[in-house]
């Protein structure tokens, strides 16, 4: 550690007691750049080294003063003795980008043996722990608010279990301004709470392998996006095999692959640029990994790749393996339905009432439907009627099987409805399939050409 935290401050202690005494020195206030406080207001910082008792005492009075730091945008508490920070902390005051920060000496130590207020966020220093993992996890049992650890390490593994100990955030020393403003500043849960209530998300899981779940979601998005006007999202899970963007002619790109390794940078700018579009209302993303890579789907990154999605797009199709969607319930959770496609096969009658009792369980609110595609060579099929009744219950759509129309679209990078006559009766149950999903919502009229 470089010492006790000195950011050669021109604002005065907070109000309290005299510095002389045990009950108060050490904190620093800001009411915005002009308010008594970090390079806020006219006198001098404290000259006098600060003990931990009276750290602990500082920790003491911001508890009594609680009201004053809960309800602001960008209020926070800041245990450290890194200058750094501290400088960063000024800074952002000075421009006005946060309010009402207190500032305390010592790291996350010092926090750990401090009452600690209901403040909407804790920035602790872990620089000087020996395990900051603990001490975060012992933290977060204290605390309500959000924590915001920073440290020296720049290391996405010790990232990642920082975050699942307890952490909100994690920043490498020193911070950008822009890094800490972000780390203060409140999540706008209202904006995205309304976003998620216009958002249709619909899951597509195949009960087996290579029974047409990618063929049902590209469609899908596609019906969504062409014919009903909906700026939509379509996100294919499988980072090693999927072929979601090769159905529709396109290069996946990174995009999923950097949204998981840094789920930090995740907001709804990021999203937009790391996918790839198909047309003005119809976006792409997904991966193509080495398949030397251990790429998998980083728990950690679900909740703000959701937030970011909802926020830009009107609807949104996953085509999730079903290990993604065993794996992971909560992004089936967020589903208005869960689509299942299977074949007419034993085995296939098996998946699907094994995966119809995992969707109840684990989502109790999302309502599941089954899509069946026919089969290729019926004399080794089930009959709708025997699969409906190992299933316990019915075949929602039925898809002819059509190996020729696939093969079409597949070569010419075509969505199948997309194609001359819509695919006849194969394109005509995936737009119905679209079509339940949006509900009463109006199509967009297609003028013909004469009519421009």
């Amino acid at each position: 550690m470089r010492g006790r935290c000195e950011p050669r401050l021109h604002g005065r202690q907070s109000p309290g007691p005299d510095p002389g005494t045990d009950d108060g020195p050490g904190i620093f206030e800001s009411d915005g750049p002009h308010a008594p406080g970090l390079r806020g207001g006219h006198g001098h910082p404290t000259e006098e080294p600060i003990d931990r008792r009276k750290q602990i005492m500082c920790a003491a009075y911001a508890k009594a003063n609680a009201p004053l730091l809960g309800g602001g945008s960008g209020e926070a508490l800041v245990f450290t003795d890194n200058p750094e920070i501290c400088d960063a902390v000024a800074r952002i005051i000075d421009a006005g980008a946060v309010s009402r920060v207190t500032v305390l000496e010592g790291g996350i130590a010092s926090a750990l043996e401090a009452p600690m207020p209901d403040a909407p966020v804790t920035v602790v220093d872990v620089s000087s722990s020996p395990d900051p993992v603990t001490d975060v996890a012992m933290l977060s049992e204290v605390t309500k608010g959000r924590i915001v650890a920073m440290g020296p390490v720049n290391d996405v593994a010790f990232y990642r279990t920082l975050i699942a100990a307890g952490a909100s955030d994690y920043l490498v020393v020193p911070p950008t301004d822009d890094m800490l403003i972000d780390a203060l500043t409140p999540p706008k849960v209202q904006v995205e709470a309304e976003a998620t209530d216009q958002c249709r998300i619909v899951s597509v899981v195949g009960a087996r392998g290579g029974v047409g779940s990618t063929t049902v979601s590209v469609n899908v998005a596609w019906h969504l996006a062409h014919n009903y006007g909906l700026r939509t999202g379509l996100v294919d899970l499988d980072l090693h095999f999927g072929t979601c963007a090769l159905s529709l002619d396109l290069l996946p790109g990174r995009g999923l692959r950097d949204a998981l390794d840094n789920p930090e940078r995740i907001d709804p700018l990021f999203i937009a640029s790391a996918m790839v579009n198909e047309s003005e209302n119809l976006f792409i993303l997904g991966g193509e990994e080495p398949l030397e890579s251990k790429s998998e789907l980083n728990a950690y990154a679900i909740d703000p790749l959701m937030s970011a999605l909802r926020a830009n797009f009107a609807s949104l199709v996953f085509d999730m393996p079903k290990n993604v969607a065993i794996s992971h319930p909560t992004l089936m959770q967020e589903s208005a339905s869960v689509l299942l496609v299977t074949d007419f096969s034993l085995a296939g009658m098996r998946d699907v009432l094994r995966m119809k009792s995992f969707v109840k369980d684990f989502c109790p609110n999302t309502k599941t439907e089954i899509v069946a595609v026919g089969a290729k060579d019926k004399t080794g099929a089930l009959t709708q009627r025997d699969f409906e009744k190992g299933i316990e219950g019915k075949v929602d759509y039925v898809i002819p099987y059509d190996p020729k129309l696939a093969a079409e679209a597949a070569n010419g990078g075509k969505a199948i409805s997309a194609m001359s006559g819509g695919g006849k009766t194969v394109g005509k149950t995936l737009t119905t399939i679209a079509d339940a999903i949006v509900g009463d919502l109006q199509k967009v009229e297609k003028k013909s050409w004469w009519r421009k």
